[in-house]
């Protein structure tokens, strides 16, 4: 892959299936949810996964100020290796969004 500079660097793609990481994420926010606030998602809840580029950040900050959060945790592992921030509504508080970044 040609960099910016003009110097070529190797590169290599890994092949998964996103389905597999859909399916994790569901289960990694309903353990979150559990986890900072002891609110259960039953298995009839809703979970949504929406994946986005870093530039994205601006809506999910415009979705956490349009629902006025009751609750907010923000955490971060390995300096930045996982970071992770979740808000929790005050009504219903089954309501929670949550931002992961790996």
């Amino acid at each position: 892959m040609r960099q910016d500079d003009g110097i070529y660097e190797p590169t290599r793609t890994v092949q998964f299936d996103g389905s597999q990481l859909d399916r994790l994420l569901k289960y990694v926010g309903r353990g979150l949810a559990w986890h900072h606030w002891k609110v259960y998602l039953r298995p009839e809840d809703a979970v949504v996964v929406l994946l986005f580029p870093d530039a994205s950040s601006e809506l999910f900050h415009r979705l956490i100020c349009g629902m006025r959060p009751e609750r907010e945790v923000v955490e971060d592992f390995g300096n930045g290796t996982l970071r992770y921030r979740g808000v929790q509504a005050a009504d219903p508080p089954q309501l929670t969004l949550w931002t992961i970044s790996l």
